[in-house]
């Protein structure tokens, strides 16, 4: 009796698909007595972490923006190329979830998460995380002292879509058909 309701829940779990989510720090780019992570999806890296402030305007930030990324919003004030496309929720002043408008996917072919600590006593103040495509949400975390703001940044154009050769080929079928109907009617 017990093996069978075993058996079942065994089996949905295998059948069942499982969100994968993984969590990196700025360990990885600039180890520190202050450690800033994300989790979602997919993080792709953390490209950069370090002393000073982030603001979207060459400060700590500016190897990043002179390195071709677009400051696209900030979570603290109206600014950047897209207002309102970066949502911070704090569940406390160290944690809390992020939300992207889909639209920054379609718009940058790469898409970065900026975090800066909200005092400067320890390094490092900031980090920013790449996402992985279509990443729209996750989770941030600072280990010692608060989140002052967080700021999305975008990087290149997507490849625009192709048709497939056979999309390609039903179109022209689909032409030849309307045209014949045409003559037909005339």
């Amino acid at each position: 009796m017990f093996i069978k309701p075993l058996l079942a829940a065994a089996v949905l779990a295998i059948a069942s698909p499982i969100a994968l989510a993984n969590t990196m720090t700025s360990d990885a780019c600039a180890p520190g007595a202050r450690d800033f992570s994300v989790t979602a999806d997919a993080v792709v890296a953390c490209l950069a972490a370090g002393p000073g402030n982030i603001n979207g305007n060459n400060q700590g930030d500016a190897s990043l923006l002179n390195a071709g990324w677009v400051y696209v919003d900030t979570s603290n004030a109206a600014g950047g190329a897209h207002d309102g496309w970066l949502s911070i929720i704090n569940n406390s002043d160290k944690a809390g979830s992020f939300t992207i408008n889909s639209s920054a996917y379609a718009t940058y072919d790469r898409i970065a998460i900026g975090f800066k600590s909200g005092e400067g006593q320890m390094d490092p103040d900031w980090a920013i995380f790449e996402l992985a495509d279509n990443t729209i949400n996750g989770t941030w975390t600072i280990s010692s002292q608060g989140l002052s703001h967080a700021i999305l940044y975008g990087f290149g154009t997507p490849p625009s879509q192709v048709p497939e050769p056979g999309t390609l080929g039903l179109m022209g079928l689909g032409l030849l058909a309307a045209l014949g109907l045409r003559r037909r009617r005339k």
